[in-house]
């Protein structure tokens, strides 16, 4: 019992570790949304959570800074953002580049819940 005590601090350190590298970061973003004449501010804002969840399994090492919604380029059946992030790491994690990258999200509501769920992302 005493080994696993002494353990279990060790282990939580080893699993922050490894978050830290294999995980996105979207504590901090600075999120714009307009008014909309297509969506309500619930709609948009739940497409925002499913991104920041999505950016966080998907995009590691990455840091999301700003998610902006594009009243211009969305449709009725879709979403979009632009994103600003940060690379702070490679894919494994060994070296910091820091590169700012911007991103554009098309989100759609799946046909069966009506969550809304990243369809595609690109680059512009």
């Amino acid at each position: 019992m005493n080994v696993i005590i002494t353990l279990l601090p060790v282990l939580i350190l080893v699993v922050l570790y490894v978050l830290e590298f294999d995980t996105g970061h979207v504590q901090y973003v600075d999120v714009r949304i307009c008014e909309s004449e297509i969506y309500s501010m619930d709609e948009i804002e739940e497409a925002v959570s499913a991104l920041k969840c999505y950016f966080f399994l998907n995009m590691p090492g990455s840091e999301l800074r700003a998610l902006t919604y594009e009243e211009e380029e969305s449709t009725p059946q879709y979403i979009v953002f632009i994103s600003d992030y940060v690379e702070r790491y490679h894919y494994d994690g060994t070296e910091e580049n820091n590169k700012e990258r911007h991103r554009r999200w098309t989100m759609i509501p799946d046909s069966k819940t009506g969550k809304w769920r990243v369809r595609h992302s690109v680059c512009p």
